[in-house]
Protein backbone atom coordinates (compact mmCIF):
# COMPACT_ATOMS: atom_id res chain seq x y z
CA UNK A 1 0.00 0.00 0.00
CA UNK A 2 1.76 3.43 -0.95
CA UNK A 3 1.89 5.83 1.25
CA UNK A 4 0.78 9.54 1.24
CA UNK A 5 3.27 12.13 0.87
CA UNK A 6 3.65 15.04 3.90
CA UNK A 7 2.52 17.47 0.99
CA UNK A 8 -0.30 15.57 -0.16
CA UNK A 9 -1.45 14.83 3.28
CA UNK A 10 -1.06 18.64 4.02
CA UNK A 11 -3.48 19.20 0.77
CA UNK A 12 -5.77 16.87 1.34
CA UNK A 13 -5.81 18.44 5.29
CA UNK A 14 -6.34 22.03 3.98
CA UNK A 15 -8.97 20.60 1.77
CA UNK A 16 -11.00 19.31 4.58
CA UNK A 17 -10.78 22.47 6.94
CA UNK A 18 -11.78 24.36 3.99
CA UNK A 19 -14.66 22.29 3.19
CA UNK A 20 -16.19 22.29 6.64
CA UNK A 21 -15.53 26.40 7.09
CA UNK A 22 -17.78 26.45 3.85
CA UNK A 23 -20.40 23.98 5.22
CA UNK A 24 -20.41 25.75 8.23
CA UNK A 25 -20.99 29.14 6.37
CA UNK A 26 -23.90 27.65 4.06
CA UNK A 27 -25.54 25.83 6.95
CA UNK A 28 -25.70 29.04 9.18
CA UNK A 29 -26.16 32.04 6.54
CA UNK A 30 -27.63 33.09 3.52
CA UNK A 31 -25.68 35.63 1.32
CA UNK A 32 -27.47 38.89 2.69
CA UNK A 33 -25.69 41.47 -0.10
CA UNK A 34 -23.41 41.19 -3.02
CA UNK A 35 -20.56 43.82 -3.69
CA UNK A 36 -19.56 43.81 -7.66
CA UNK A 37 -16.23 45.87 -8.23
CA UNK A 38 -15.59 46.53 -12.10
CA UNK A 39 -13.06 48.48 -13.95
CA UNK A 40 -14.44 51.83 -14.27
CA UNK A 41 -11.63 53.28 -13.06
CA UNK A 42 -7.85 52.66 -12.68
CA UNK A 43 -6.51 50.87 -9.97
CA UNK A 44 -4.74 52.54 -7.30
CA UNK A 45 -1.87 51.52 -6.25
CA UNK A 46 -1.14 48.14 -4.43
CA UNK A 47 -4.88 47.32 -6.03
CA UNK A 48 -5.25 43.75 -6.72
CA UNK A 49 -5.93 42.90 -10.36
CA UNK A 50 -6.28 39.47 -12.28
CA UNK A 51 -7.39 37.91 -15.96
CA UNK A 52 -9.70 36.05 -13.94
CA UNK A 53 -13.19 36.45 -11.64
CA UNK A 54 -12.39 36.45 -7.86
CA UNK A 55 -15.25 35.76 -4.72
CA UNK A 56 -14.66 36.11 -1.03
CA UNK A 57 -16.92 35.95 1.55
CA UNK A 58 -15.89 37.00 5.43
CA UNK A 59 -15.90 34.10 7.82
CA UNK A 60 -15.49 37.04 10.68
CA UNK A 61 -14.85 40.66 11.34
CA UNK A 62 -14.89 43.27 8.44
CA UNK A 63 -13.00 42.70 4.93
CA UNK A 64 -13.11 46.58 4.57
CA UNK A 65 -12.04 47.32 0.95
CA UNK A 66 -11.73 50.10 -1.70
CA UNK A 67 -13.50 48.60 -5.40
CA UNK A 68 -14.16 50.39 -8.49
CA UNK A 69 -17.77 51.48 -8.96
CA UNK A 70 -19.55 53.18 -12.07
CA UNK A 71 -16.46 55.70 -12.33
CA UNK A 72 -15.60 56.42 -9.16
CA UNK A 73 -14.21 54.83 -5.98
CA UNK A 74 -15.68 53.43 -3.12
CA UNK A 75 -15.13 51.83 0.34
CA UNK A 76 -17.29 48.88 1.42
CA UNK A 77 -17.20 47.06 4.59
CA UNK A 78 -18.46 43.58 3.83
CA UNK A 79 -18.99 41.36 6.99
CA UNK A 80 -20.50 37.60 7.46
CA UNK A 81 -23.16 37.04 5.22
CA UNK A 82 -21.63 39.05 2.36
CA UNK A 83 -20.05 38.64 -0.43
CA UNK A 84 -18.22 40.34 -2.57
CA UNK A 85 -17.89 39.78 -6.46
CA UNK A 86 -14.62 40.84 -8.66
CA UNK A 87 -14.55 40.71 -12.28
CA UNK A 88 -11.51 39.42 -14.82
CA UNK A 89 -9.65 42.46 -14.53
CA UNK A 90 -11.31 44.59 -12.57
CA UNK A 91 -9.76 45.36 -8.97
CA UNK A 92 -10.20 45.99 -5.06
CA UNK A 93 -7.79 46.69 -2.47
CA UNK A 94 -8.14 45.14 0.89
CA UNK A 95 -7.92 47.35 4.18
CA UNK A 96 -6.15 44.53 6.64
CA UNK A 97 -6.15 47.37 9.51
CA UNK A 98 -8.74 45.18 11.37
CA UNK A 99 -8.55 41.11 12.01
CA UNK A 100 -10.69 39.45 9.26
CA UNK A 101 -11.07 36.01 8.65
CA UNK A 102 -11.95 35.29 4.65
CA UNK A 103 -12.44 32.58 2.23
CA UNK A 104 -11.82 33.41 -1.28
CA UNK A 105 -11.98 31.67 -4.44
CA UNK A 106 -10.32 32.35 -7.68
CA UNK A 107 -11.90 31.22 -11.26
CA UNK A 108 -9.27 30.40 -13.83
CA UNK A 109 -9.55 28.95 -16.96
CA UNK A 110 -8.60 25.41 -16.10
CA UNK A 111 -8.75 25.54 -12.64
CA UNK A 112 -10.95 26.91 -9.52
CA UNK A 113 -7.92 27.94 -6.56
CA UNK A 114 -9.56 28.33 -3.03
CA UNK A 115 -7.64 30.13 -0.08
CA UNK A 116 -8.67 30.90 3.77
CA UNK A 117 -6.90 33.86 5.31
CA UNK A 118 -6.80 34.91 8.88
CA UNK A 119 -5.46 38.31 9.01
CA UNK A 120 -4.51 39.73 12.78
CA UNK A 121 -5.32 43.36 12.89
CA UNK A 122 -2.54 45.59 11.83
CA UNK A 123 -0.58 42.90 9.94
CA UNK A 124 1.14 43.72 6.45
CA UNK A 125 0.85 39.61 5.52
CA UNK A 126 -1.71 36.56 6.77
CA UNK A 127 -1.02 34.89 9.96
CA UNK A 128 -2.53 31.74 8.78
CA UNK A 129 -3.17 30.95 5.29
CA UNK A 130 -4.74 27.54 3.71
CA UNK A 131 -5.28 26.81 0.20
CA UNK A 132 -6.27 23.98 -2.30
CA UNK A 133 -7.80 23.53 -5.88
CA UNK A 134 -10.13 22.01 -8.11
CA UNK A 135 -7.93 21.49 -11.55
CA UNK A 136 -10.37 21.05 -14.43
CA UNK A 137 -12.60 21.60 -11.64
CA UNK A 138 -15.11 23.17 -13.85
CA UNK A 139 -18.62 21.74 -14.71
CA UNK A 140 -21.77 22.39 -16.94
CA UNK A 141 -23.53 24.44 -13.41
CA UNK A 142 -20.54 25.64 -12.25
CA UNK A 143 -19.87 27.46 -15.55
CA UNK A 144 -22.74 28.72 -15.68
CA UNK A 145 -23.63 29.81 -12.46
CA UNK A 146 -20.59 31.73 -13.19
CA UNK A 147 -21.29 33.13 -16.05
CA UNK A 148 -24.85 34.53 -15.10
CA UNK A 149 -22.76 35.82 -12.19
CA UNK A 150 -20.57 37.60 -14.64
CA UNK A 151 -23.74 39.19 -16.48
CA UNK A 152 -24.93 40.71 -13.33
CA UNK A 153 -21.55 42.36 -12.09
CA UNK A 154 -21.38 43.94 -15.58
CA UNK A 155 -25.07 45.43 -14.50
CA UNK A 156 -24.44 45.86 -11.42
CA UNK A 157 -27.19 44.09 -10.04
CA UNK A 158 -27.54 43.95 -6.78
CA UNK A 159 -30.71 41.80 -5.98
CA UNK A 160 -32.40 38.38 -5.51
CA UNK A 161 -31.30 37.19 -8.27
CA UNK A 162 -27.07 38.19 -7.89
CA UNK A 163 -27.94 36.60 -3.77
CA UNK A 164 -29.14 33.50 -4.96
CA UNK A 165 -26.50 33.22 -8.03
CA UNK A 166 -23.89 33.57 -5.37
CA UNK A 167 -25.17 30.90 -2.83
CA UNK A 168 -25.54 28.33 -6.22
CA UNK A 169 -22.07 29.20 -6.71
CA UNK A 170 -20.84 28.32 -3.16
CA UNK A 171 -23.05 25.39 -3.24
CA UNK A 172 -21.17 24.34 -6.68
CA UNK A 173 -17.88 24.78 -5.03
CA UNK A 174 -18.65 22.87 -2.40
CA UNK A 175 -19.90 20.02 -4.29
CA UNK A 176 -16.51 20.25 -6.48
CA UNK A 177 -14.54 20.30 -3.76
CA UNK A 178 -15.69 17.37 -2.02
CA UNK A 179 -15.43 15.13 -5.48
CA UNK A 180 -12.13 13.70 -5.48
CA UNK A 181 -9.34 14.47 -7.89
CA UNK A 182 -9.53 12.21 -10.91
CA UNK A 183 -5.78 12.81 -11.76
CA UNK A 184 -2.54 14.94 -10.63
CA UNK A 185 -2.73 18.25 -12.35
CA UNK A 186 0.08 19.11 -14.45
CA UNK A 187 3.14 20.74 -12.93
CA UNK A 188 2.67 24.29 -14.88
CA UNK A 189 -0.79 24.31 -13.65
CA UNK A 190 0.14 23.64 -9.88
CA UNK A 191 3.07 26.03 -10.75
CA UNK A 192 0.34 28.59 -12.26
CA UNK A 193 -2.30 28.40 -9.49
CA UNK A 194 0.53 28.78 -6.68
CA UNK A 195 1.60 32.09 -8.20
CA UNK A 196 -2.10 33.38 -8.07
CA UNK A 197 -2.65 32.55 -4.50
CA UNK A 198 0.71 34.11 -3.42
CA UNK A 199 -0.02 37.30 -5.30
CA UNK A 200 -3.28 37.42 -3.75
CA UNK A 201 -1.99 36.76 -0.01
CA UNK A 202 1.27 38.93 -0.68
CA UNK A 203 -0.27 41.92 -2.68
CA UNK A 204 0.43 44.55 -0.16
CA UNK A 205 3.95 44.20 -0.45
CA UNK A 206 5.67 45.52 -3.80
CA UNK A 207 5.37 42.39 -5.63
CA UNK A 208 7.18 42.52 -9.44
CA UNK A 209 7.75 39.52 -12.00
CA UNK A 210 11.64 39.35 -10.45
CA UNK A 211 10.50 39.08 -6.92
CA UNK A 212 7.69 36.68 -7.73
CA UNK A 213 10.14 34.42 -10.06
CA UNK A 214 12.69 34.70 -7.30
CA UNK A 215 10.39 33.37 -4.49
CA UNK A 216 9.43 30.44 -6.77
CA UNK A 217 13.25 29.93 -8.06
CA UNK A 218 12.34 30.22 -11.40
CA UNK A 219 13.38 32.79 -14.61
CA UNK A 220 11.16 35.88 -14.71
CA UNK A 221 10.42 34.67 -18.46
CA UNK A 222 8.86 31.76 -17.12
CA UNK A 223 6.23 33.11 -15.00
CA UNK A 224 5.41 35.17 -17.84
CA UNK A 225 5.43 32.09 -20.33
CA UNK A 226 3.02 30.31 -17.46
CA UNK A 227 0.48 33.35 -17.36
CA UNK A 228 0.01 33.62 -21.39
CA UNK A 229 -0.60 29.85 -21.24
CA UNK A 230 -2.31 28.98 -18.36
CA UNK A 231 -3.92 31.96 -17.85
CA UNK A 232 -6.01 32.20 -21.37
Amino acid sequence: MTRALPQQQADTRSAEILIRELESFLKENRVKHVHFSDRTTAPPSLAYVTNFPRLSIPLSGCHTMEVSANGITRIIKPVRGHAVFVPDHAWNKPDWSTRVHVLTFLFGVKQIGVSLVHHKSGEQVPSAVLKTSMQGGYDVPTHSILSALMVLAADRSDGSLARLLTESLLYACLRLLKTPQKQCPRKAIRTYESICLYVQEHFRNPLTRESVARHFGLAPNHVSRLFRKEGL
